[in-house]
């Protein structure tokens, strides 16, 4: 009994510094805390009964969702600008961690548009694309699934991504009915936006 509570402090010590660390603003030292709380929660000796296994699963479906969030936020203030892509990889692996152990999860959608959007930012169109369809699939009902457009179009706008944005306006032209005029009045300002800053 004894050892088993202090392996639950420990553990539950860990998530909180990385969750402390977060709400810091040091985002860095978050994510990797957050890691060190997956590896301790994934340790199989850490959780010997069934209450205890269940107490770790639901942490370390928040940890490791918050991990892979908190590495997709490193950018190139917080590192040296060559190490970013390689936070960003570790963010879309931590993702397809999650979405491989907690697939009916409240935040699986979020967590796989947000591999979409790692994805675009490391230049793989193809794989985002892929994402984003299988997240219209898997999760036709959930937000990120419904604004995928206006979220993609915006990304590959910032990008500087235009022909790949126009390919998502036609689309959601393609689908009229599901989108309301508000909508379109709102994709086609960011293409405005875009044509003047050319």
């Amino acid at each position: 009994g004894g050892l088993a509570a202090a392996d639950d402090a420990c553990r539950l010590a860990q998530y909180r510094l990385a969750y402390a660390l977060m709400n810091k603003g040091d985002v860095l030292r978050g994510a990797e805390a957050y890691d060190e709380a997956v590896k301790l929660l994934r340790d199989p000796r850490n959780s010997p009964t069934p209450e205890q296994q269940e107490k770790s699963r639901a942490l370390m479906e928040s940890a490791l969702f918050n991990a892979a969030a908190a590495y997709s936020k490193i950018k190139e203030l917080m590192v040296a600008a060559d190490k970013v892509a390689g936070y960003q990889k570790k963010a879309l692996q931590t993702f397809a961690d999650f979405a491989e152990s907690f697939p009916t999860a409240k935040t699986a959608p979020t967590a796989m548009f947000r591999s979409g959007v790692l994805q675009m930012m490391l230049k793989e169109s193809q794989a985002a694309n892929k994402t984003f369809e299988s997240l219209g699939r898997k999760f036709p009902q959930s937000d990120e699934a419904k604004n995928v457009h206006f979220y993609r179009i915006k990304i590959l706008l910032d990008m500087g991504y235009v022909m790949e944005a126009k390919m998502s306006v036609d689309k959601m032209l393609s689908n009229v009915k599901e989108y309301s005029a508000a909508e379109f009045v709102t994709v086609a300002k960011m293409l405005g936006e875009r044509k003047e800053s050319e």
